[in-house]
């Protein structure tokens, strides 16, 4: 048996380090986010059996009661598939966001789920692309 990843939506900050080779990170300009908001919701489902959430760390990682630390437009990106209580969550973190000042657009992709989400990235024409585009 592997050893169990991090629960989905709980990582580390990701930053990236200028190109001159100054190793300081430095703040995103934009982010796309995926749901994993308030785990808690997948700590009361059969799920939790592989992600082993507690009370504690799934408070921890809410970011609902967290202030955002980054000040960047984001884009908050739900399948049309997923359950409508995850819609929901990512639809409270995007208020969550503005409430803060921050400009944030939810997105929710038509016939999409959380494991296929990402295959959009091979059409051009998708939600994600066309998201991902306006990053640059």
């Amino acid at each position: 048996m592997k050893p169990p990843t991090a629960p989905a939506g709980i990582e580390r900050d990701r930053v990236s380090a200028p190109a001159s080779g100054d190793r300081r990170p430095r703040a995103p300009s934009s982010l796309m986010n995926f749901p994993g908001y308030d785990p808690m919701p997948a700590a009361l489902t059969s799920v939790n059996a592989d992600l082993r959430l507690t009370p504690e760390l799934a408070r921890r990682h809410d970011y609902e009661r967290l202030p955002p630390r980054v000040r960047c437009p984001v884009w908050v990106m739900a399948g049309g598939l997923e359950p409508w209580l995850w819609v929901e969550n990512s639809l409270r973190y995007a208020q969550h966001l503005r409430r803060h000042g921050i400009d944030s657009e939810l997105v929710v992709a038509p016939g999409f789920h959380h494991f296929d989400i990402i295959d959009q990235y091979a059409d051009e024409g998708s939600l994600l692309t066309g998201c991902l585009s306006r990053l640059v």
